[in-house]
């Protein structure tokens, strides 16, 4: 997997929002807001070619107190919503 160089985190005010950096004009119902764990996990993805499931467990584990049962439930619901945002090839 990888992101969509289309989209791109941006941060407003304390909220992170992903959009399409390539509209020409914004759609807001387009906009997707992260929390701070995902956009942190967003930031350490965008510049890698490629990553899978493990990758974002280890990320997490590395970076957050959590047992890796967690870690992985973590990664499954960020994948999903990836994949349901089409964010990522």
């Amino acid at each position: 997997m990888k992101l969509k160089k289309t989209y791109q985190l941006k941060q407003i005010g304390e909220e992170f929002v992903v959009m399409n950096n390539q509209a020409t004009s914004v759609d807001f119902t387009q906009i997707i807001t992260l929390n701070q764990s995902a956009a942190w996990l967003w930031q350490q993805l965008e510049p890698m070619e490629s990553f899978d499931k493990t990758t974002i467990v280890q990320l997490l584990l590395d970076e957050y107190e959590v047992d890796e049962t967690v870690a992985q439930a973590d990664a499954d619901t960020f994948i999903q919503h990836l994949i349901e945002h089409h964010f990522i090839d």
